[in-house]
Parts: C-alpha cells; structure tokens; sequence
C-alpha cells in the first residue's frame, strides 16, 4: 500500500503537487495537479515503489510541460529572429 508522501518529493521536483491517493475500479492511483488544477491527473499504482516512481515523475513533467504551453504568452513572430518583421510594421 502507497502513501502520498512517498511521491511528493518526486512529484514537487518536476513542479507538480501529489494530492492523495484513490481507490479506482483497477486500484490505488496516485492523484497529481499542476498550476492550482489547471490539469488533474490519477497515475496507476502498481505496488512496486520503483516502477510507480518512474510513472508518477514522467507523467508529472508532461502535465508541467503541457501547463507551461497552455499558460504561455501568444508568439508574435513564427521566426526566431527579431528582425524579420511583419510586412505592416516595415
């Protein structure tokens, strides 16, 4: 049986917060969110601690890297150099 506070140091570290544990229809999961809710996410646990380390940490960086896209500003240029400008503002 999991507890939270074995994931929250993982979980924290990748910008992530490990809420709790629930008992799904296939087992424990581990509830993560990220940005106050902006995503919520349930991980499987499987019982073996290494392995559900490993879930919980790679799906805790994709829900930070997904936050960070939905919560960045609009791109003004589709270049990367600053003196390509529009065709309006030459």
């Amino acid at each position: 049986m999991s507890n939270v506070e074995q994931f929250e140091k993982l979980v924290s570290q990748t910008g992530a917060v490990a809420n709790h544990i629930a008992h799904g229809p296939k087992g424990e999961e581990l509830i993560i969110s990220v940005r106050g809710g902006l995503i919520t996410k349930a991980i499987p646990l499987h019982g073996r601690f290494d392995e559900d380390a490993a879930n919980v940490t790679a799906a805790a960086e994709r829900m930070v890297i997904t936050a960070k896209m939905l919560t960045s500003q609009p791109a003004r240029y589709l270049s990367s150099s600053r003196n390509n400008q529009s065709p309006s503002r030459r």
